[in-house]
């Protein structure tokens, strides 16, 4: 008979059982919780992801743990997680609902106001502990508030203690209600610095939104590294939106998980005593697995080895629950509802010749009538406007087919507000374009690098082969190449508050920002609700009549019969999609 034993003294534990573990990863959902419809291969929900997680936990044996961790960013992404009032309602009634045993916010949780108002009620009284916000807070006043709790210390069985820790990078452009200290005051926290001097600790969870990959993801684990030289480690990042798994040493692992729920991660791994007794080199992780599956209800189940018919094994109480505030989200705002049809796709690559880009600055921003720019001196062949889009504003692609509610915040969730910097010289733009906010997030004409200024932009490509898409930030319409000409820069009230910024930092209270009330969703949705419609294919006779013309007698009387029986008969209507022109 075995005998399994803990041995307490000097602040460490030892132990003869191995244990499995199983822990599921996702991160930067943004609202993607009900599938998603225009790719088949991705029809798993969120509640098919709990259902999963909950079959694994309650199915674990003596000598295995599951756990759930989620590195942030639930909102700002589809009507599901904006649509409501506040935006954000809806993601952390699910997170409530959920198995997942901690979560740590994204910085897209603390753009809107009312958002962060509402996570600061909500969390701290429905998630607790399972919140994570070591260096996010809530600004009351002159008062800075915790969101959640800034770590958890979770008891593992036969192991002893696993520390999570929850960071968010260093983030200055959120809410006025909202504060996210910065990682290097972070890492002189006392706090800290006691936690990971805390006894037991055979195991530590990096939940950070950042990627593994960054310069200050790697600032903490080389922090925690100091302080716990062997223990098993396992950084789990978010905000890039790649697939990251690198095994860094025998006992340390990065992973993210990819993005806007497409992907999750399953790590599987056993902690063994590696005989060495000192503290922080007590386990070690063998035979780790990683495996990062599509989103799909094939490989929920495949995952964690669910083969029963039906779904009584398989549905959890949680996720029928949170299927009930899906549908009620969507029925309320009539996410569903189609509100155009498009002819074609365009998709979110700044770099394609019909691009949604294009779409944008070609066709849907000439044709606002409320906020054109003004009419100024003859430049020749040139406009005198530029259009500036933040490539991270267009969250999705524009399907071909029918264009639902849902489809127009999943392209721009957003509470952005049209915004101008009005009469610009030429001049004065060119310099702009010399400055370090133009050189290291703009791309010129958003299709290619031949520009006069491509020499400031060779950082955009790897090895001076193709341009690389995810790196620029802002796209534009007509470059202005003469000191004369007289420019309106129309952009939204976030990147106009940017670019006004560059302007004063050598031009001081030379230009200002012309705000309006007219929402950028409403521009696309008026724009599709007017352009794109559904029409009728129209069935042509011609060639039915040519024929009855030639017949005459009983074959025509004949002839009409079938006529009439064929037009009673239900037909599936048959419908092109048709563009409506001016």
């Amino acid at each position: 008979m075995s005998l399994t034993f803990f041995l307490l003294s000097s602040g460490y534990c030892v132990f003869t059982k191995p244990m499995k573990f199983t822990i599921f990863h996702t991160n930067d959902m943004h609202g993607w919780y009900d599938s998603h419809p225009r790719e088949s291969n991705l029809d798993g929900t969120f509640p098919d992801y709990e259902n999963m997680v909950n079959y694994k936990k309650s199915r674990k044996n003596e000598d295995e743990v599951v756990f759930a961790f989620d590195s942030g960013d639930h909102t700002q992404g589809t009507g599901l997680s904006d649509a409501t009032d506040p935006p954000g309602t809806l993601p952390f009634k699910l997170l409530k609902l959920s198995s997942i045993d901690a979560t740590t916010p994204g910085n897209h949780e603390l753009y809107d106001t009312t958002s962060v108002v509402f996570m600061k009620d909500y969390v701290s009284r429905e998630l607790k502990d399972r919140y994570l916000c070591g260096n996010t807070f809530f600004k009351d006043g002159d008062k800075i508030v915790e969101f959640g709790t800034k770590y958890r210390i979770i008891p593992v069985p036969n192991i002893g203690n696993m520390l999570v820790l929850g960071m968010l990078y260093t983030f200055e452009g959120g809410s006025e209600r909202s504060y996210v200290q910065p990682v290097q005051e972070v890492l002189e926290e006392t706090w800290l610095k006691e936690v990971l001097q805390t006894d037991d600790i055979q195991l530590v969870i990096l939940l950070i939104h950042n990627s593994p990959q960054h310069k200050e993801t790697t600032l903490f684990r080389d922090l925690i590294r100091s302080n716990l030289h062997d223990v098993p480690l396992i950084i789990l990042g978010g905000h890039s939106h790649e697939l990251i798994n690198d095994l860094e040493t025998d006992n340390e692992l990065h992973i993210e998980s990819g993005g806007f729920f497409r992907y999750f991660s399953m790590i599987e791994f056993t902690l063994t005593d590696s005989a060495k007794h000192n503290r922080g080199a007590g386990l070690n992780m063998d035979n780790v697995q990683v495996s990062q599956l599509p989103t799909s209800l094939s490989s929920f189940k495949k995952a964690v080895g669910f083969q029963e018919q039906g779904t009584s094994e398989w549905e959890s109480p949680q996720a029928k629950e949170m299927r009930i505030l899906i549908k009620d989200v969507q029925k309320t705002f009539k996410l569903t509802e189609e509100i155009g049809c498009s002819p074609n796709e365009f998709p979110n690559q700044p770099s394609h010749k019909n691009s949604l880009y294009r779409l944008v600055v070609d066709q849907i921003y000439p044709k606002m009538k409320s906020f054109q720019p003004t009419k100024g001196p003859d430049t020749a062949n040139k406009r005198n406007y530029i259009y500036l889009i933040n490539n991270a504003s267009q969250r999705s692609s524009l399907y071909k087919g029918s264009i639902t509610q849902n489809d127009l915040y999943s392209i721009e969730p957003f509470q952005n507000f049209l915004c101008a910097i009005r009469n610009v010289s030429g001049a004065d733009w060119k310099e702009l374009q010399t400055r370090k906010i133009m050189k290291c997030d703009f791309w010129f004409d958003g299709l290619s690098m031949d520009h006069q200024n491509d020499q400031d932009l060779t950082h955009l490509s790897q090895s001076n082969e193709e341009p690389v898409e995810f790196i620029p930030r802002y796209l534009f319409t007509n470059i202005s190449t003469r000191d004369e000409d007289r420019i309106d820069l129309i952009s939204t009230t976030y990147d106009c508050s940017r670019i006004s910024k560059v302007f004063e930092s050598f031009l001081p209270g030379k230009y200002k920002i012309e705000h309006s009330t007219i929402k950028t969703r409403d521009v696309y949705f008026d724009y599709i609700t007017k352009y794109l419609k559904c029409r009728r294919n129209p069935v042509k006779s011609s060639v039915i009549f040519s024929i009855i013309a030639a017949v005459g007698g009983v074959a025509l009387a004949a002839l009409l019969i079938v006529v009439f029986v064929c037009c009673c008969r239900k037909k599936k209507k048959d419908y092109t999609y048709v563009p409506i022109n001016d």
